[in-house]
């Protein structure tokens, strides 16, 4: 098969063309897959990203070999019998992978892509061990769907994703008639979708692969039939579990194919027998003598046109109930022409009664409406009737066929028995019972209902007796691998068999499928009581057994030492019939050894040693192997201890340890008041001691054999280094800054590092160490303590004096302003006193008096500019002109009050109010453009203010 995919790859790699390169792909993989997938796709809403296909995008290509191959599953050779072995799911699933994306977009673009919410369907079915699902688009105006008498599968015909034109009447196949809206009132319709087309595309660079036929065979053809498969054949069996499946829930289905479809019609109902077919286009007897039919039709469908020649398809109409139309257009080729005028056809299926034909219309399409809907009218029409029986009920003398009739009663009826005319029969109402007393196959025919309208043929129903059943239960075996009791029966009658008993006066059944069977039992009393076959017949049983022999067991339960005898007591757990004998092997004498036990609890006392369990038997004669072993080991348990050591960097010291008794062993210690057990489960170990005193109390090994360690004390001087440095603020006054370090470890301690670019060291003899860090570049570079533990660069710092002056403060008109902007804050004094923070360096003068500024600098120190005096005046007045606010500065004596007024020339009053020491402002933003007048009054005799003119903008 690869070899062929080889082959075809060069072939389709000297055909290149123009393509988009996939990054994931080589150049020669998207060359050959473009060549190949070259079709339209049903829907391309690139831009609107989604699951519109079942598949996703080929990535590479074994993943576009995998998707053909699990999209075609069935070889040519299972389409035969397939009806029979179809088995199909009960429900009818919504496909809501692709609904889900197809609402979503019709939601988004306010439009309806298939005429219905969820339009896809697909169904789950079997065939030889294989499962698979045949894809549909529902049609419904019932509610819920199935509601409704009649179903109707539309097949397509050749072309690109022909769904869609069929749902949307803009096709070939609707020229003549709209057969969705001929269809939609009589009931449900399902448009079949075949592999490969609309959401089932396998495809690649937003093209689908080639299945049309053109110069040269298309891959997807060749690939499958090198498989000995095709793409027709797998359309053909998912058609035909589809129809099986709607015929379990409409009353009459319904087929009508096209062209290519038509064929898929004509051969789909062969074997699967609907109430009607349409074959449109899609059959001619003179296909058995074209070369051309022949070629083109072995592509899709094997040898098929062979095995369904003229006489073998004229022979399987016979047998079928159901009714055919078959259909030509005129001028739709030569070979169709001639089928036409001569009545080809027509004259080679003149013996059949269910087929009828119309040729007088034009276009390769459905027929017109009339056409269609009279045969399905008529079809309609034909009463039918539908033959059941309980299935519950053991027909041992007779059973009871339940008729239900579909079309107006009443209904005459003849009744056959293996093509034997039997009896006539009339129902006056649609349901209608019969009682069959004699072996055979049943058939009803003739039917003719009120209307006076012949029926269909019932479907055969078969009638075997059913035979009551027999047990003999024979033979009692106890069967020792199982520790059970073998029963064999032999039933007659016919099956499955179910046996009613009671084990220990509890309710049982068991189910049996063969004439000769048996069964295991456990130990128990047992009653058979009755015995039902087929269909519930029945029989009593009248069998006691009581079954009592208990299984071959053996059990190690418990091994322990005993640490004064030095002896290992292994106590074992056994079940069988006593006596029991068990054998092991004793590697200290090296043979083997057995021991008879006479209770179900039995201890062996054992030296130190390995010892193999081999087998046990008990006086069944029931051995059960065992192949256990166990390792006994009675060593005393002791313990000893080396120096301690230390390594850099840990909080405890390392103490070598060997342990000797039986793994694992318990260490007790203590530490600080503290006790805690550390697990050891090796002989060559070692402890990890914490800093300062430790006891080690008592070590407990598996045997639980106890050591008390008697010098117990472990002294751990070692301490782990570290070195934590904390600096304090920068000294304003002295220009340094103090640190201290704070180390543990071994003392004494070697300080290394740079004052100024010097080296200089320090001996560490304390905890706590203070040293000062002057003006420029500091570094500790490392400590070493007495064991050569060492930490480095613990600190570095670069100090510089940034003490200097505040330049200087000055008055800018009626601002102050500090010469020097290079910081964040500014704290403004007035006479000594904090009056303004501010990250501006400038500030209003609002007083007179002694200002001066003071800023915070890198080093934390806090530094004034000199001082400067603002004297403005008794009384200042700014702007003028103004725009919306006059400022009045005023610098008022003790005691002193000023109440002002503003007004117009005219003497106006247009506003009053007192003054306070200080910036006073006034807000005037609705006044006129114009001359004002301000005019004061103090209570200060010896004190007046003139007027002043202010000018309004």
């Amino acid at each position: 098969m690869r070899a062929l995919r080889f082959i075809l790859f060069m072939f389709f790699f000297t055909q290149i063309g123009s393509f988009t390169l996939k990054a994931q792909f080589t150049h020669a993989d998207s060359v050959y897959l473009a060549n190949i997938c070259k079709e339209g796709m049903y829907i391309s809403y690139w831009n609107h990203p989604g699951n519109w296909y079942h598949h996703k995008e080929v990535t590479s290509l074994q993943n576009f070999y995998d998707q053909i191959d699990s999209s075609y599953v069935f070889h040519n050779d299972e389409f035969a019998d397939c009806y029979r072995k179809i088995s199909t799911s009960d429900i009818l699933e919504r496909d809501t992978l692709i609904n889900a994306r197809i609402d979503t977009f019709e939601k988004t673009f306010n439009t309806n892509l298939f005429g219905h919410k969820n339009p896809f369907v697909k169904l789950q079915f079997n065939l030889n061990n294989k499962t698979a699902y045949s894809y549909a688009l529902l049609d419904s105006t019932s509610a819920p769907v199935y509601n409704t008498d009649n179903a109707f599968v539309i097949i397509s015909g050749t072309g690109t994703n022909q769904l869609k034109t069929i749902v949307d009447g803009t096709g070939y196949h609707d020229m003549n008639c709209n057969m969705r809206n001929l269809l939609n009132p009589y009931g449900d319709t399902y448009i079949m979708s075949m592999p490969n087309e609309d959401h089932r595309a396998i495809y690649f660079n937003r093209k689908k692969i080639a299945s049309l036929p053109n110069y040269q065979v298309p891959y997807l053809f060749t690939y499958l039939n090198a498989d000995n498969k095709s793409l027709g054949l797998n359309r053909l069996i998912e058609t035909v579990a589809f129809i099986k499946y709607l015929k379990t829930k409409y009353k009459k289905v319904f087929v009508l194919g096209l062209s290519t479809g038509g064929k898929v019609a004509l051969w789909a109902s062969l074997l699967s027998e609907p109430d009607a077919s349409i074959i449109a286009s899609g059959y001619s007897v003179l296909v058995d003598n074209d070369y051309n039919a022949q070629l083109i039709n072995s592509m899709s469908y094997g040898n098929y046109l062979l095995v369904y020649d003229k006489d073998s398809t004229r022979s399987r109409l016979s047998q079928l109930h159901t009714q055919f139309l078959f259909t030509q257009a005129q001028n739709d080729g030569a070979l169709t022409q001639l089928d036409i005028d001569s009545s080809i056809t027509k004259n080679f299926f003149s013996s059949l009664n269910n087929a009828s034909y119309y040729y007088n219309f034009y276009n390769h399409s459905f027929p017109p409406c009339p056409v269609s809907d009279s045969f399905l009218q008529r079809c309609f029409l034909k009463p039918k009737v539908f033959l059941t029986t309980d299935t519950n009920i053991c027909n041992a003398d007779s059973v009871v066929m339940n008729l239900s009739f579909l079309g107006s009663p009443p209904f005459n009826f003849q009744l056959y028995k293996d093509s034997t005319f039997i009896s006539n029969h009339i129902s006056n109402t649609n349901q209608m019972s019969i009682s069959i007393f004699n072996e055979g196959n049943y058939l009803i025919k003739n039917i003719v209902d009120n209307g006076s309208y012949i029926g269909y043929t019932s479907d055969t129903f078969k009638y075997v007796k059913d035979i009551q059943p027999n047990a003999l239960l024979t033979q009692k075996e106890f069967v020792c691998d199982s520790s059970k009791t073998k029963i064999l029966f032999d039933f007659t009658g016919q099956g499955p068999y179910t046996v009613f008993y009671t084990k220990n006066n509890l309710a049982d059944s068991m189910t049996f499928y063969n004439t000769h069977d048996s069964a295991l039992f456990a130990d128990g009393n047992y009653q058979f009581i009755s015995l039902k076959g087929y269909k519930q017949c029945g029989s009593m049983m009248q069998t006691n057994m009581v079954l009592n022999n208990p299984a071959v067991s053996f059990q190690v339960n418990n091994v322990s030492y005993n640490c004064g005898s030095n002896k290992n007591e292994v106590m074992l757990t056994t079940t069988g019939m006593l006596p029991l004998q068990i054998y092991f092997y004793d590697s200290l004498i090296q043979t083997m050894r057995n021991v008879v036990l006479n209770n179900y609890s039995h201890t062996l006392f054992l030296d130190s040693g390995a010892y193999t369990f081999v087998n046990i038997v008990d006086s069944n004669h029931c051995s059960k192997s065992i192949d256990s072993s166990i390792a006994l080991n009675s060593q005393a348990v002791s313990f000893n201890h080396g120096n301690l050591s230390y390594n850099c960097g840990e909080t405890f010291a390392i103490m070598p340890i060997q342990l000797q008794g039986k793994s694992n062993w318990n260490i007790l210690m203590e530490h600080n008041g503290v006790q805690q057990v550390l697990t050891k489960t090796s002989k060559s170990d070692t402890l990890h001691i914490p800093y300062d005193q430790s006891k080690i109390l008592k070590v407990t090994d598996g045997n639980n054999c106890v050591y008390t360690v008697v010098d117990s004390i472990v002294q751990n001087n070692y301490k782990k280094l570290s070195v934590n440095v904390f600096t304090e603020q920068f000294d304003c006054i002295n220009k340094n800054v103090p640190i201290q370090l704070l180390t543990q470890g071994n003392y004494p301690m070697q300080l290394m590092g740079y004052r100024n670019n010097q080296v200089f060291s320090e001996n560490i003899v304390s905890p706590t160490t203070n040293m000062i860090v002057d003006l420029g570049p500091f570094t500790i570079d490392s400590i070493i303590d007495r064991t050569q533990c060492v930490i480095t660069d613990l600190y570095e710092s670069a100090y510089t004096n940034d003490t200097f002056l505040v330049e200087g403060i000055e008055i800018d008109k009626l601002i102050l302003k500090t010469t020097n902007t290079s910081f964040n804050k500014y704290y403004w004094f007035l006479n000594d006193q904090l009056i303004k923070e501010t990250s501006d360096p400038f500030i209003p003068i609002e007083k007179n008096g002694i200002y001066e500024v003071g800023v915070f600098n890198n080093n934390q120190c806090f530094l004034k500019t000199q001082k400067i005096r603002v004297n403005l005046g008794k009384m200042t007045i700014y702007p003028n002109p103004f725009t919306t606010e006059i400022n009045i500065l005023v610098s008022l004596d003790p005691n002193e009050k000023i109440n002002y007024y503003l007004t117009d020339m005219t003497g106006n009053k247009m506003g009053h109010g007192l003054l306070h020491d200080g910036l006073n402002q006034l807000s005037m933003p609705e006044m006129n453009r114009g001359i004002y007048l301000l005019n004061f009054e103090t209570n200060m005799k010896n004190i007046q203010y003139p007027s002043q003119k202010v000018f309004k903008n």
